[in-house]
């Protein structure tokens, strides 16, 4: 296998775990409809997670239009 291979795997793996940590932000906004980020890392059992991935996760929903963020670190649903 070559290194190309190695990384394209690795990139694969991250993604898939980023898009089912965003599915547990999601999941945990969803009831309540806005959150805290603590509150957020909290529903998720993020501190579960590896060192970074919450806060990589938020950030990617809010990038892609999946979660908007609010003033004073609230979340909410996008759309």
């Amino acid at each position: 296998m070559s290194s190309d291979d190695t990384d394209d795997r690795r990139q694969a793996r991250r993604r898939a775990i980023t898009e089912a940590e965003i599915r547990d932000i999601v999941r945990a906004l969803r009831p309540s409809e806005v959150l805290g980020r603590d509150a957020i890392a909290e529903k998720c059992r993020a501190h579960t997670w590896q060192e970074g991935d919450f806060d990589m996760a938020l950030r990617t929903a809010v990038e892609t239009g999946v979660v908007e963020a609010l003033p004073d670190g609230f979340y909410t649903l996008a759309g």
